[in-house]
């Protein structure tokens, strides 16, 4: 009987273990909108987008407009923080795409590094997209990065 409640103990310890981490493959992290400052990792993507002045088609005249895109492994859940008054943000569950928006004067991307395919980590606030220029549903306006791969 000692064996069995021992390994029952073991067991429901990593359980526990596997949760606190983020281990589980299904669980996904949740994260607020600014003001708070968030940590996400990902992949690199550079891509192109419709813009001006119909926001629909460049092969058909818009102009494009090249952003970078993070690419998350594990969906975000995105959410506006307890007690805070926000008309621009809302919720959105699963996230796996957000584009960075990047102050060139303080983040370099070259000068980081930057390239499609590389992981990298991002320190920055959240979002919500408002404009035809923002191309995900949730954005990250970068505030440090770092190419980890």
């Amino acid at each position: 009987m000692k064996f069995k409640a021992t390994s029952f103990c073991f067991v429901g310890l990593l359980t526990i273990v596997a949760h606190v981490s983020g281990s589980e493959p299904t669980k996904k992290a949740h994260v607020f909108y600014e003001p708070e400052s968030t940590v996400l990792a990902g992949i690199l993507t550079r891509e192109t987008f419709p813009g001006r002045p119909n926001y629909e088609s460049v092969k058909a005249g818009d102009e494009p407009e090249t952003f970078w895109i993070l690419n998350l492994s594990q969906p975000i859940d995105v959410a506006i923080k307890p007690g805070l008054k926000d008309e621009l943000n809302e919720p959105e569950k699963a996230v796996h795409r957000l584009q960075l928006i990047v102050d060139y004067e303080k983040v370099v991307p070259k000068k980081l590094g930057f390239q499609a395919g590389k992981t990298v980590r991002v320190v920055g606030t959240l979002s919500h997209a408002i404009t035809g220029h923002h191309h995900t549903d949730v954005l990250i306006d970068v505030q440090e990065a770092k190419v980890v791969e």
